[in-house]
């Protein structure tokens, strides 16, 4: 779970990086912390799905994971937006 966290936190940092910087170079280099960080989300959910999968005791953990899930399923697209108006400087 804290890897999810990590990886979204660097998804974060990377946006809200790119509205702050003033270069463009900058922000190339922040976009590509957030698509990064958005990649290392989607895997870090992934293996929490697995483990999640082999445990004896997976109830509260399938539980958990849809909230995390659908939590992305929300965020993501929200993340994405804004890496595309801050790429238009918008």
């Amino acid at each position: 779970m804290q890897e999810v966290r990590d990886a979204a936190n660097q998804r974060a940092v990377g946006v809200r990086n790119m509205v702050l910087v003033p270069s463009e170079a900058e922000r190339d280099l922040e976009r590509g912390a957030a698509e990064k960080g958005l990649a290392a989300v989607q895997e870090a959910l992934g293996r929490l799905a697995t483990s999640v999968a082999q445990s004896a005791d997976a109830t509260s953990g399938r539980s958990l994971l849809a909230a995390l899930t659908s939590a992305e399923q929300a965020y993501s697209p929200v993340a994405l937006a804004i890496v595309k108006l801050a790429e238009r400087r918008e």
